[in-house]
């Protein structure tokens, strides 16, 4: 027996969303089927309808995948590949996400493709892999987990996708053709509950010998045989091969009486009541309601509110020249359970529903409580959006005392330009005093050396009047002892010039060599603040394919010490990349002897440069023309000419 995975949400819901996790498993068996496609497939879209969504977050086999989807994959598709592409997009009215496990083992997502509407997923592979692709359909939001879907796979590109599908078909219900001896007696309905089987009314099987089966879609006849027959319930199981169906979902229990119930009919469905059981003592007992069936309608199905399967009609009128007749007031069909236990006990593995089908009254309140719900989240957006609005404005305020902060920089830095101006001034000033202290030095060195020549011309004319003074000692005694005086004074002052000359010659090299130092120290800052470079602009595109482009100011970054830091946080880098493939800081580059470096900081999606993979915390060289490769996007490297 199989399970649909989607009834009623007001207990399959609560389950799932209490459930546990899991990563999706390609291993495990498709929810609905394998897919089994040639190149060159027919008709093309193919379509496959599901329910999409799940309670598993697509994001655990990567932060760029988006929604909820189940455990396993909802589809197995085994491509035999050829020259052509292969797409595969969702259709639905809520919002859809796609989630493929390719041939490789690479893991495609996809949300909001730009080709389709309502916001549904697709993804177009230019040069398809051949071999086994794992499919999985989710909703964006959870809430919207378990919504009707259809999948559509093709070789058109995406440009040619269609918008507006419907399943290529979903028949159940057939025309049933009795014969005898070749000639046809009576015509009813067959309803498909599983491969190749259909179920009818036991009455109407055995009128005729030969059962034909017409196949809706190209209109061929299909001979049936009688699997198994039940004369007591009122049920027979047919054989067809070939039909082209899609199997009912038998009911999970019988609807309560005044119920709404409706005949399952080629094109349309009766309406009726649900009335009775004729003997609720007996399974076998048939049910009484209001939906009549007519001539060549024998064997339809009954159907509750959920369009589920609560029994097979029969007749109750007496059988006129071996033909079934309508029934005049009321119509009769095989219960539910009686159905239940015929398709069971010839083990048919037919699809059961998995939770109970509400009423219209029940169904009215759920839909009451979801609009409550969609109301009740609409006003928390509103709220969200107006704390938003908020954030919009604190953010625009912090903008306006950045660019504040910036223009006080730049008011900083012309004042640092001025006092460089002013520090130059200053050397200039300097530079005049050492020269003038210099050639001060100098005229204090020939003052020196006068003095010096001086003490020597009176030395000797000190000797010479010594020795002619000696003629007279006597008289020359006093004035000996007088020049002696003379000669001492002169010697002292020498001395103590020859010693200034030396103070004054030492206090003017230390005066030139400060002077000197802040020359130099002025000289560097001066430069350092007038230091220009040519601008650098990166450019190129991300993952996605939409263009990117990057400009760096050479003059900011060459006067910058530790060089600028390219991110995707604002708080963290001087030049932001807002892609998801970016790290926050992502690398460092800087200018050194007029060459450009750049560092990985150790980023999640690494650096290239001419596809070469950086080491995080090593300096390489970066020049024009050269492919700057910052996580998945990659640039063209370019100095702007001055």
């Amino acid at each position: 027996m199989k399970f649909l995975k989607l009834l009623p949400l007001s207990l399959t819901t609560g389950f799932l969303l209490c459930s546990p996790a899991f990563s999706q498993d390609v291993t495990l068996s498709p929810n609905y089927e394998t897919i089994n496609l040639d190149e060159g497939f027919l008709p093309d879209p193919q379509l496959f309808e599901l329910i999409a969504g799940g309670d598993v977050d697509a994001s655990n086999v990567d932060y760029s995948c988006y929604g909820y989807v189940s455990e396993a994959p909802d589809y197995r598709l085994n491509y035999a590949a050829g020259s052509s592409g292969l797409g595969i997009y969702t259709n639905s009215e809520s919002d859809t996400t796609l989630l493929i496990n390719t041939p490789d083992g690479e893991w495609i997502c996809d949300d909001d493709n730009l080709y389709l509407e309502n916001l549904n997923a697709g993804y177009f592979f230019e040069n398809p892999l051949p071999g086994e692709y794992n499919i999985w359909v989710g909703t964006y939001s959870e809430s919207d987990s378990f919504t009707e879907a259809l999948l559509a796979i093709t070789e058109y590109p995406e440009s040619s996708w269609e918008t507006i599908l419907t399943p290529t078909f979903s028949q159940d219900t057939f025309s049933l053709s009795i014969l005898n001896n070749g000639n046809e007696i009576q015509t009813g309905l067959a309803t498909q509950v599983a491969e190749n089987l259909v179920i009818t009314n036991a009455a109407l099987v055995s009128q005729g010998d030969q059962w034909i089966v017409e196949n809706p879609r190209n209109g061929a006849a299909l001979v049936a045989s009688i699997n198994a027959i039940d004369e007591d319930a009122g049920l027979a199981l047919l054989n067809v091969n070939g039909i082209d169906g899609t199997p009912v979902t038998i009911a999970a229990d019988f609807p309560e009486l005044g119920r709404y119930i409706s005949l399952a009919l080629l094109d349309t469905n009766r309406q009726g009541v649900l009335l009775n059981f004729i003997d609720e003592t007996d399974p076998l007992s048939q049910v009484q309601h209001t939906s009549l069936a007519s001539d060549g309608e024998y064997g339809a199905a009954l159907l509750n509110n959920c369009n589920q399967v609560i029994g097979i009609s029969q007749h109750s009128s007496p059988v006129l020249s071996n033909r079934l007749r309508p029934d005049q007031n009321f119509a009769h069909s095989a219960n539910l359970t009686s159905l239940s236990n015929f398709l069971s006990e010839n083990n048919v593995d037919y699809i059961e529903a998995f939770d109970f089908c509400l009423s219209e009254a029940e169904q009215l309140s759920l839909a009451q409580q979801k609009i409550q719900e969609q109301e009740d989240e609409l006003i928390f957006l509103l709220e969200e959006q107006e704390l938003l609005e908020e954030e919009r404005i604190r953010l625009q305020e912090q903008a306006e005392a950045l660019l504040a902060a910036q223009e006080a920089l730049t008011a900083e830095n012309q004042a640092r330009i001025d006092e460089l101006a002013a520090r130059e001034a200053e050397l200039a000033t300097s530079q005049a005093a050492i020269e003038q202290a210099e050639a001060e030095a100098l005229e204090q060195q020939a003052r020196q050396e006068e003095l010096e020549e001086e003490a020597r011309q009176q030395e000797e004319a000190l000797a010479e009047a010594a020795a002619q003074q000696l003629i007279d000692e006597r008289n020359r005694l006093y004035q000996w002892t007088g020049f002696g005086v003379v000669v001492i004074a002169l010697f002292g002052f020498v001395a103590v010039q020859v010693k200034r000359r030396k103070k004054i010659q030492v206090e003017a090299e230390e005066n030139i060599n400060e002077v000197k130092q802040k020359s130099e120290l002025i000289e560097s800052e001066l430069q350092k603040a007038s230091a220009e470079f040519t601008d650098i602009v990166l450019s190129g595109s991300d993952d996605q394919g939409a263009e990117s482009r990057l400009k760096i100011n050479g003059n900011a970054l060459i006067r910058s010490d530790a060089g600028q830091v390219i991110g995707r946080s604002a708080q963290h880098a001087d030049y932001v990349l807002n892609l998801e493939t970016v790290s926050r800081k992502h690398l460092r580059i800087f200018i050194r002897n007029e060459k450009i470096y750049v560092e990985d900081l150790n980023s999640a999606n690494g650096t290239e440069i001419n596809n070469n993979v950086l080491n995080a915390g090593q300096e390489y060289e970066l020049n024009s023309g050269d492919s700057l490769k910052i996580g998945l996007a990659t640039y063209s490297v370019n100095l702007l000419e001055t």
